[in-house]
């Protein structure tokens, strides 16, 4: 009982905090299925998330060969964000040997990192500068909401139109994540011209109420001609 005791009390700061992964240690969900491209051990994204990243990089394999991987990771303690990304890029081999056309996202969401890592074979294609654009305009306006999952498939669509020169079917353009891709940023936008244009029109009309008033208080008064002064 004593020896049962202590393993309960050693495993249970890992149950009440969840797992500490290590690249090593984050399951391949590829191992269990041809088409498996997620590892989402803490579901931090929802079924139809998963369903739709798995689609999204089957489809991009099939018509571009690259490889396109994803992983929604609780913690990764204190190992450093490209350390994990490089090494897990390597310990699952993703874009196979030789070609080095693999692309594999990674979000921690203990620490809000994110990451875009390429193979050699594609940074033609994906550029460090462009996949920082696409995890700026695509993914963060989206984690600081909380929507992890739909930031995680924005991201994907771009890296597919990017990697297809923004030929993406319509069967991965009208899956439910990311139905609303172009209305949400459309919405967005709209919503920010509507505030910027209500605080012109407000500036606008104080400055004129402000000139009016001005105008009006003055035109009461004549220039004394000895002074030069209105009285």
């Amino acid at each position: 009982m004593r020896k049962r005791l202590w393993i309960v009390l050693c495993l249970f700061p890992i149950y009440l905090f969840g797992a500490v992964y290590t690249p090593q240690t984050v399951p391949k969900k590829k191992k269990k299925g041809q088409w498996e491209y997620v590892a989402n051990p803490d579901n931090i994204l929802s079924v139809e998330d998963v369903h739709f990243l798995n689609a999204c990089a089957r489809s991009l394999q099939d018509s571009t060969s690259v490889e396109l991987c994803v992983a929604a990771l609780g913690n990764i303690g204190e190992m450093d964000m490209f350390d994990f990304c490089y090494q897990l890029f390597q310990t699952w081999g993703i874009g196979g040997e030789g070609r080095n056309t693999g692309v594999l996202v990674c979000f921690v969401l203990d620490s809000h990192d994110i990451r875009i890592m390429t193979g050699t074979g594609i940074e033609g294609v994906l550029p460090d500068a462009l996949c920082s654009r696409i995890i700026q305009d695509e993914m963060i306006p989206l984690f600081r909401q909380g929507e992890y999952g739909k930031g995680l498939c924005y991201g994907a669509m771009r890296i597919y139109e990017e990697c297809t020169h923004g030929e993406a079917p319509e069967e991965l353009r009208t899956m439910q994540s990311v139905t609303d891709r172009a209305g949400y940023w459309n919405a967005n936008e709209s919503d920010e011209m509507g505030v910027s244009d209500i605080v012109a029109l407000v500036a606008l009309s104080c400055f004129g109420l402000a000139l009016f008033v001005f105008v009006l208080y003055w035109s009461q008064y004549r220039r004394c001609p000895k002074c030069g002064k209105r009285k």
